[in-house]
């Protein structure tokens, strides 16, 4: 009895460490993911706001030119009203210099908040050039752990395996067809020890006759989930 309870107890240890190395090795993809999903966002990022630089510079550019054409149109009216020849047209000339000045005044302002406001859009760019240089580190780093940890996961599952097969060449052939019907189906959740003469997978109290039938070495299953009972002692 106290054999198939050894027998049991590695049995579902080797099933519970296999368990959790195959979950960490179909977390290395993800996390792989994650590291590639992050650089391509940050490459969204600094694509889109350098757009909206260059789209900015842009319009700045044209309102500059702009603002050249009204200063020379001003200039040139000022020449025209050294050579007026009449009250009513040196009028004229002065209400449209007048309102080209105020024009003028209009698109410095605009100019001066465009200045403001490409320092501000820059100094975001600036921050997000650094998220996407630190994205790319982050993803070569990734690439070069997830590479080792696949290959290290891969070597210790391999071995754990070894190990289940030796184990289950010791279990008693009275327990093989349930056992690998239970482990096939949930893993370590198919074993289970009894803890307080409760199942340590569903907790669900054991009955003093399926406790009589573990001490004599019988096969007991939880009547609540199943799983293949053995012995804390």
């Amino acid at each position: 009895m106290t054999a198939t309870v050894d027998i049991l107890r590695d049995l579902h240890r080797i099933h519970t460490q296999l368990t959790d190395l195959r979950a960490r090795l179909e977390r290395c993809p993800k996390q792989l993911d994650a590291a590639q999903a992050r650089l391509v966002r940050a490459e969204s990022g600094h694509e889109h706001q350098k757009a909206g630089i260059q789209k900015l510079t842009l319009a700045s550019k044209e309102q500059e030119l702009l603002l050249g054409e009204r200063e020379a149109r001003v200039d040139i009216l000022k020449g025209k009203l050294r050579e007026c020849s009449s009250n009513k047209e040196y009028q004229t000339l002065n209400d449209e210099i007048t309102a080209i000045n105020e024009n003028v005044s209009s698109i410095s302002d605009e100019i001066l908040q465009q200045y403001d406001h490409l320092e501000e859009e820059q100094a975001s760019l600036d921050t997000l050039h650094n998220d996407l240089e630190d994205s790319r580190t982050s993803l070569v780093e990734t690439e070069s752990y997830i590479a080792q940890e696949e290959s290290s996961l891969a070597t210790e599952i391999s071995r754990i395996e070894l190990q289940l097969k030796d184990a289950e060449g010791d279990l008693p052939h009275d327990y093989r067809s349930e056992y690998s019907r239970m482990t096939d189906a949930r893993g370590p959740e198919g074993l289970a020890e009894v803890i307080d003469n409760c199942c340590g997978t569903c907790f669900q109290q054991i009955s003093l006759q399926m406790e009589s039938e573990l001490r004599v070495g019988k096969m007991v299953q939880c009547k609540g989930c199943a799983a293949i009972l053995y012995s804390s002692q």
